[in-house]
């Protein structure tokens, strides 16, 4: 899916959808950070990647949380999904995210 179709589709979706695809988002986010951390040790494997994704989770919980208390004043959902999905100039890191996105707005449709 493109990022205009990504940002066409969350664009339809009501509060409750966008609050449910961006939790879950959150989360995908944790999992994709398990892959900068060295194995069996403490050490991180790509502390950049590591610090762009905590970033990007900082963007979605406040977004969230704008979301939750309908604040007018958050970013409007099309530069909202731009920004999470283009922003990352690790262009691997860009496509697992354009591929959770993907995949979170595929289930949710099949669910509504």
């Amino acid at each position: 899916m493109h990022v205009h179709h990504a940002v066409q589709t969350f664009f339809r979706y009501a509060s409750r959808e966008k609050a449910d695809c961006l939790l879950h988002f959150a989360y995908a986010l944790t999992r994709l950070a398990r892959d900068t951390y060295e194995g069996g040790r403490d050490g991180l494997t790509d502390p950049s990647r590591l610090r762009c994704m905590k970033e990007l989770q900082h963007r979605v919980l406040r977004f969230l949380m704008a979301l939750m208390k309908n604040d007018a004043n958050r970013y409007p959902n099309d530069i909202f999904v731009r920004l999470i999905l283009e922003r990352p100039e690790d262009l691997e890191f860009r496509r697992q995210l354009q591929e959770v996105f993907d995949r979170l707005l595929a289930q949710r449709s099949i669910t509504t």
